[in-house]
Order: C-alpha cells, then sequence, then structure tokens
C-alpha cells in the first residue's frame, strides 16, 4: 500500500477522537528532547503539525515559548483550548510548505508524528532554513505494536478489509526500521546535520472501550471513508470489541530521531 498525502485532509474532522483517543508522548521522550537540543529558558520552538497540541503542552507547561502550526483548524480548536492558561502557546493555520517564517529564528523544531505528512522536497531544505546556529530538529512518532495480540491483529484485519488508504500492513518491526532509516539518511543526506541520536521508549497504555473507538476514528484511513463505509467498518469494529473486557492494553512504542546543524 502506498501512502498518500492526501489522506491528511482527513484531520480536519476528528479533533476531539484525535485528542482523547491518541495517548501521550513519556515524558522521558520530552525530557531527553530538551537535554538533548540543550534548549534555554528563553529558546523559540516549532511544533510542525502539532495537531490537539500532544507535542506541544508538555513544553509550554516547562515554560518554552512555542508556535504550532498546522492546517486542520478543528484540530488546532482542541489546541488553543488546552492551551489557554499558558501564555507562552501560539497557533497558527498554515500548513509548514507555505508558512512564512523568519529564517534562522527558531531554536528547535518539533514534529510529532507529522514528518510523514510533510513535501520531503521541501521539509529538509526548510527545517535547515528556520534554524538557528547550533539549533536542532526533533523527530519523534507512535508505534502500536498491532502484532503483539490477536485483538488487535483482528483489528488490523479490519483495516486492510474496509479502508482503502491503509498503508501499515507491515509487521510492527519492519516498519519501525525502515521509518527510522528513512528519517536518519535524509538527514545525513542533506549534509546540514550532527549524526542523528536514535532512542527508542516503550509503554503498555489502558485504554476504555470508548478511547479505543476515539484512537481509530482518530487514524486518517478511517476518517477518510465516507458515511456508509464507515458505519459499516464501525459495525464490524463493534463486534470484535463486544467480547473485550471494559479496558483494552496496548503496547506502545515510540521513537525519538534528534539531529542539530553543524
Amino acid at each position: 500500500m502506498v501512502f498518500a498525502r492526501t489522506l491528511g485532509k482527513s484531520y480536519e474532522k476528528v479533533g476531539n477522537a484525535y485528542h482523547f483517543g491518541r495517548t501521550d508522548y513519556p515524558q522521558k521522550l520530552i525530557n531527553d528532547i530538551v537535554k538533548l537540543s540543550g534548549i534555554q529558558k528563553d529558546s523559540l520552538l516549532l511544533d510542525i503539525g502539532c495537531g490537539t497540541g500532544k507535542s506541544t503542552l508538555p513544553f509550554v507547561k516547562k515554560g518554552y515559548k512555542i508556535l504550532g502550526i498546522d492546517i486542520s483548524q478543528d484540530m488546532l480548536r482542541v489546541a488553543k483550548r488546552i492551551s489557554r492558561k499558558y501564555e507562552t502557546a501560539q497557533y497558527k493555520k498554515i500548513s509548514f510548505e507555505n508558512a512564512k517564517l523568519p529564517q534562522g529564528s527558531f531554536d528547535l523544531l518539533l514534529f510529532g508524528s507529522s514528518i510523514h505528512w510533510t513535501d520531503k522536497t521541501i521539509t529538509y531544505k526548510k527545517i535547515v532554513e528556520l534554524l538557528k546556529k547550533d539549533g536542532t530538529v526533533a523527530i519523534f512518532w507512535k508505534l502500536i505494536d498491532h502484532d503483539s495480540n490477536k485483538f488487535l491483529l483482528k483489528i488490523r484485519s479490519l483495516f486492510v478489509k474496509h479502508c482503502p488508504g491503509y498503508y501499515h500492513a507491515a509487521p510492527s518491526k519492519t516498519r519501525a526500521k525502515r521509518s527510522v532509516k528513512i528519517v536518519t539518511e535524509r538527514l545525513i543526506k542533506s549534509n546540514y546535520f550532527t549524526k542523528p541520536i536514535v532512542k527508542k521508549y516503550a509503554s503498555l497504555e489502558t485504554y476504555t472501550k470508548k478511547n479505543f473507538v476515539n484512537l481509530v476514528n482518530s487514524y486518517s484511513w478511517v476518517a477518510s471513508l465516507n458515511k456508509r463505509n464507515k458505519d459499516v467498518f464501525l459495525h464490524e469494529l463493534g463486534k470484535i470489541m463486544y467480547n473485550e473486557t471494559k479496558t483494552i492494553k496496548i503496547r506502545e512504542k515510540f521513537y525519538l530521531i534528534i539531529a542539530k546543524l553543524k
């Protein structure tokens, strides 16, 4: 299955489902970004594809000034709501490719589960342009291990059956290795960054049935379905979930790739 960047438009519909269905990034990951980037209290951060603020709020809470950009007004509406008591958070509806931002002005650029939605022919060049000297880019994402239990394998079979846009059918380990390789190679080939540091994190998360449905509804390949096909999909999902206990435990893995300008 070929990844289609046009699926990103489906996020205009799923702000609440995304926020309540997606778990937070591990605090250890956030702390490592702060430590490895060397950002200071007066540093300026840019969060690209910030969505509902899952990758923005952890830094805002630490007192950093940050601008979050995204193409989904629905996602930004949630981000603004959860950040309303923090003066250092700002948000703007615009794509990374079209954003007119002052060059050499950011100490840290964040891509939290978003770099695959950007145009690779523009992204890496623009990262270099926007960062200050010795600035840092942090690229991180979550991977649900669908291979870890029978329930998740059934859910993946539904995606394969009903969602034309589904592109994650390969085993989780294979996809993880491929993603890490692609990102690190692009950073290295740009010839502007020091050797990228790759770190991994793991957690066992507990979902209520409601939040698991929110998680599924937040996926682009589900959100992009028309009403009829989505109703059929959700009906079959309900049948699979009927015999599950009140909570669902899922092993999640997180990957961080971080590099500084030379």
